[in-house]
């Protein structure tokens, strides 16, 4: 999982190919709303972090290779509707979890006292029978 400062400038970095591949000699005015992916770009870079650097140096030998010159302003993310229109739907359908009541009572019997369980995240419990009944039945209530 990446920070979304480097999901902003991963953006421009697979953007710039797809609309600009066969320009040449040109400027290009990004209009980004995040705020430190407009100052790496403008600033060729940074020293506060390698990897938004690492790609900020691609972005630009992509660019020097073409003769085309990039500059990036900020546009406020209430502003930036068309770019994020997807990203801002409520789509319930894609959305899901797992029905606690259901799965207190599938593992149940699955588990003895004092076994651990795995969860979510690489996370770990102690949890026992006992304990896993009660928690459900405490939601219920």
């Amino acid at each position: 999982m990446h920070h979304i400062n480097y999901l902003e400038l991963l953006a421009v970095f697979l953007g710039l190919p797809a609309f600009y591949q066969t320009h040449h000699d040109i400027h290009v005015r990004l209009m980004i709303d995040n705020s430190t992916a407009v100052a790496v770009i403008n600033h060729m870079g940074t020293s506060h972090s390698t990897v938004l650097n690492a790609l900020c140096k691609q972005i630009w030998e992509w660019c020097v290779l073409r003769n085309i010159w990039i500059s990036a302003a900020h546009i406020p993310g209430k502003a930036n509707t068309e770019a994020d229109l997807e990203s801002r739907e409520n789509r319930t359908e894609t959305e899901w979890m797992l029905n606690k009541d259901l799965l207190a009572e599938a593992l149940v019997p699955l588990i003895s006292d004092q076994t651990l369980i795995c969860l979510p995240l690489g996370l770990t419990s102690s949890l026992t029978a006992m304990s896993l009944i009660d928690q459900t039945q405490g939601q219920q209530q």
